[in-house]
């Protein structure tokens, strides 16, 4: 009985072996005529196996025909051709070889299926507005970008986010929605909610406007916190995430969204913060206030950097100097 290097073989066309791996099967392969015709028709049906795209269901075997004679393309080349019974050999090998080594046959095809991203980002100091494949739209804040895969509108909803957005996700029966924000992931169906994720601020903050979404953490998906309508999930970047529920007002917290930016209940720190993406600059303290325990409240709309600066003077008092993007404030 002639006996095959399965595990290996795999490995090897995943280019997952190492070089001493490479040898122990090249000397496989070379021990006999038979070794290297098994090899040989192994790497073809692995190969075959490899141009479905993974968002097809193998229903039926006609199917699956017309759906691999609808993907060959003209080429200048020759080819080789395969039987409709070959074909059809081929794939009942692959889902064998599958189960020898316990993945499932959707995996087999996805392996090595070519996965495209996009990209879309807002720049310091600006916003986007964009729709996604399935009907979602996004809101991007200033210094944001998502990023989603080509085969986003199949059976994978889900998409990573650097900064801040405000989601309002198109329904679908039975699809989730998820959004990957640094070290959790935000689970949905249909609601609207506002993800605020930079990577230089201590916390990732979820508001819920309207709907129903958990907040899970990244590692282990194990659930932090389940939001109803107008609550606030702040998950703090320690060693050990640490998460916290309250209530908000999740309409204020979008606001940005229209231009507006609502700024509630913050210290001078948090403003600055604010400011710095709202802006586009950045902004240094020369000092440090003693006993600086004010809070404040204010909404910009179309004022400017200047006109801010003279607001917060009025209640605290300050000297500053804007040069390009940088801004640096000193107490009085």
């Amino acid at each position: 009985m002639l006996k095959i290097p399965f595990s290996l073989i795999t490995k090897y066309l995943q280019s997952e072996t190492t070089e001493l791996e490479n040898q122990e099967l090249n000397i496989w392969r070379s021990e006999s005529q038979n070794h290297e015709e098994e090899f040989q028709r192994l790497k073809d049906i692995w190969l075959l196996s490899h141009s479905f795209n993974p968002s097809i269901v193998v229903k039926n075997k006609n199917e699956v025909w017309d759906k691999i004679t609808k993907k060959l393309q003209p080429t200048s080349q020759a080819i080789k051709t395969y039987s409709r019974s070959y074909i059809i050999k081929a794939i009942s090998i692959a889902a064998t070889i599958a189960l020898l080594f316990g993945l499932s046959f959707s995996y087999l095809l996805q392996t090595s299926y070519a996965v495209s991203y996009t990209t879309v980002s807002a720049t310091r100091g600006q916003k986007a507005q964009i729709e996604l494949p399935d009907g979602t739209l996004v809101w991007l804040n200033s210094d944001s970008k998502i990023t989603y895969p080509s085969n986003f509108n199949a059976n994978n909803r889900t998409v990573k986010l650097v900064g801040e957005a405000f989601f309002d996700v198109k329904k679908r029966k039975g699809q989730q929605f998820k959004v990957i924000a640094d070290k959790i992931s935000i689970h949905v169906f249909g609601t609207a909610f506002n993800v605020n994720a930079y990577p230089d601020h201590k916390s990732i903050q979820v508001a819920l406007l309207r709907g129903k979404v958990t907040v899970n953490e990244l590692s282990n998906d194990n659930v932090m916190a389940t939001l109803l309508p107008n609550q606030k999930a702040e998950v703090f970047k320690n060693q050990k995430l640490i998460c916290q529920l309250s209530y908000c007002n999740a309409e204020n917290t979008s606001l940005w969204r229209y231009g507006k930016l609502k700024i509630e209940n913050v210290t001078m720190e948090e403003i600055a913060y604010k400011m710095e993406h709202w802006y586009g600059v950045n902004i240094h303290f020369q000092n440090n206030k003693k006993n600086d325990n004010k809070h404040y409240w204010m909404t910009i709309k179309t004022e400017s950097l200047t006109e801010m600066l003279q607001v917060i003077n009025k209640v605290t008092p300050i000297n500053y100097t804007i040069e390009g993007e940088e801004v640096n404030i000193m107490y009085k």
